[in-house]
């Protein structure tokens, strides 16, 4: 069976250690340190929207990440000639297994302002 590992060492890390730091990255728009704390037998699955958010292994991870609304308007925005709030998913709870995750979060805008029905569920296994 696998587990969850700190990005750029062997260490081992808890469920939830490892998908706090997963978040992290996402919210720094670091699509392969968010999928290094997977293992490359993974299956992550957002809950609410079904089967077709279900990545399997850490490089279908990192490769739907290209392509999540948050990095694509990221990466387009960055140009233009003023700033726009920025959008970044909040770890509400953690429940955690020996090798599943389940995390519930919300998305935020700028300074914390929760955004409307940016709420999700979301499970990790390996």
């Amino acid at each position: 069976a696998g587990g969850f590992h700190a990005a750029e060492t062997t260490a081992t890390l808890r469920p939830s250690q490892a998908i706090r730091g997963l978040y992290d990255a996402f919210n720094r728009r670091d699509a392969e340190a968010a999928a290094d704390f997977l293992d490359d037998d993974c299956v992550y699955e957002d809950l609410l929207l079904g089967p077709s958010t279900v990545c399997r292994g850490k490089k279908a991870f990192a490769q739907a990440l290209a392509f999540h609304p948050a990095f694509v308007t990221s990466s387009l925005f960055d140009e233009l000639p003023f700033v726009l709030p920025e959008l970044r998913l909040v770890v509400d709870s953690v429940a955690e297994g020996t090798d599943a995750v389940g995390v519930e979060w919300h998305v935020e805008v700028g300074e914390g302002t929760p955004f409307p029905l940016g709420r999700g569920l979301s499970q990790v296994s390996s």
